[in-house]
């Protein structure tokens, strides 16, 4: 199996599927984030893991206990209530460490993992430069799949979408989101990065706060 046929999701046991309730009503808060790592892939859903637990902190305005956000939205969708969804722009790890570090499945058979290295050391760097061949491929395969994945995903006119992390913005940044719902770029929540923002990051982050606690 080549990079390109992973990120397209041919190993499902690496798939992680998105948090949203597809066909029972609009979205009126979107998360989109990079991909799922070892947490993500033990319990199946985004932002299960310490950043996901930061996050709801944040929202919650609140200490960090053992909720994550991906679990509080995941209890929220099974009890019929799909109004916050998770979307990662890549379904499976990029990662080839979560595999060996989560023990949730088998590595994938992936021929050459070196151009998802090349694509993750790319969208770290601050400053422009080309990709390689190969690593382009598997770039453009991560946003078709996250486009269409998107595309059945029903945002509320006027609704809010968080788009959280470098990567994330990277991938999304020539998308044209739907229903005129209000695009937001923020940091990434690992690290405490919501707990430890200011100046615009902290504007962007309350904003975003605001529209969860209005759903919550």
């Amino acid at each position: 199996m080549d990079a390109v046929d992973y990120v397209r999701g041919d190993y499902a046991p690496a798939v992680v599927d998105d948090l949203v309730q597809r066909r029972a009503g609009p979205i009126e808060l979107l998360f989109v984030l990079e991909s799922p790592h070892v947490d993500e892939l033990r319990e199946g859903y985004p932002l299960a893991g310490i950043a996901g637990m930061d996050a709801l902190a944040y929202l919650q305005d609140r200490r960090r206990n053992a909720e994550s956000l991906g679990g509080f939205v995941k209890s929220r969708i099974d009890a019929g209530d799909g109004r916050i969804g998770i979307l990662n722009v890549s379904s499976v790890p990029l990662q080839q460490a979560a595999f060996t570090q989560s023990g949730a499945t088998g590595t994938p058979p992936v021929s050459d993992w070196s151009p998802l290295v090349e694509l993750r050391d790319f969208y770290s760097q601050s400053t422009p430069r080309q990709l390689g061949a190969g690593a382009q491929v598997v770039a453009d395969a991560i946003r078709a799949n996250f486009e269409a994945r998107l595309s059945a995903t029903v945002l509320k006119a006027g609704g809010h979408v968080a788009i959280c992390g470098r990567i994330a913005q990277a991938v999304t940044a020539h998308i044209a989101f739907k229903s005129g719902a209000r695009v937001i770029s923020v940091r990434h929540p690992a690290n405490r990065w919501w707990q430890r923002s200011n100046g615009q990051h902290e504007i962007d982050l309350i904003d975003v706060r605001r529209a969860f606690e209005n759903l919550a």
